[in-house]
């Protein structure tokens, strides 16, 4: 009889644990990597790096020989802001990823806003 009671316990609690709903979770597309694209007038590529910086290279189609600019970003759920020193100056870009982080499309400006300057397209 004793073991009737067990089994049919055992067999209640797997059933109660069976029936835990599974938990989502959303991730963020990972913008990490790097990125190459064009602004219209010139070449354009990006590092994005692990820990929140970038690297912008800009005005040639071969990263050694071009001008090369730090800054730092912030990735939403869809979207990327980057901020880079430019010079003296600062400049900063937004862009909307596709849902795979493979393709942006965006805006830079100077300062902190990111328009004004120009538009660019970027896969990575």
């Amino acid at each position: 009889m004793k073991k009737v009671f067990f089994f049919s316990v055992a067999a209640i609690l797997l059933s109660i644990a069976a029936c835990k709903k599974s938990s989502t979770t959303t991730s963020t597309p990972s913008v990490v990597g790097y990125w190459t694209g064009s602004t219209g007038f010139d070449g354009i590529e990006f590092l994005f790096r692990s820990n929140s910086t970038v690297r912008v290279f800009v005005a040639s189609a071969d990263s050694s020989l071009a001008d090369k600019y730090e800054g730092t970003y912030t990735v939403g759920s869809d979207s990327v802001r980057w901020h880079w020193t430019f010079g003296s100056d600062i400049r900063s870009a937004a862009a909307k990823m596709n849902s795979t982080a493979t393709f942006m499309a965006g805006t830079q400006g100077n300062g902190t806003s990111s328009a004004g300057v120009g538009t660019f397209t970027a896969t990575k």
